[in-house]
């Protein structure tokens, strides 16, 4: 399987739904849509369970 990177989008966008307390909340303050927001935290779970070995995928640019 391809190497996934880690985004540190996916950090920030993490933290923010911590103190959010909510995928929603942290995307209305993000700017962003919520599917958005819970897919890279997918991503980033991902990554920290299996670094090096997940497969890469194409979520898009969400800045």
């Amino acid at each position: 399987m391809p190497e996934l990177t880690l985004d540190l989008r996916y950090l920030k966008y993490a933290v923010h739904a911590t103190e959010a307390v909510s995928f929603r909340r942290a995307a209305e303050r993000l700017s962003i849509v919520q599917s958005t927001i819970s897919r890279l935290v997918q991503m980033l779970a991902i990554w920290l369970h299996h670094p090096g070995t997940a497969e890469r995928s194409n979520i898009g640019d969400a800045s």
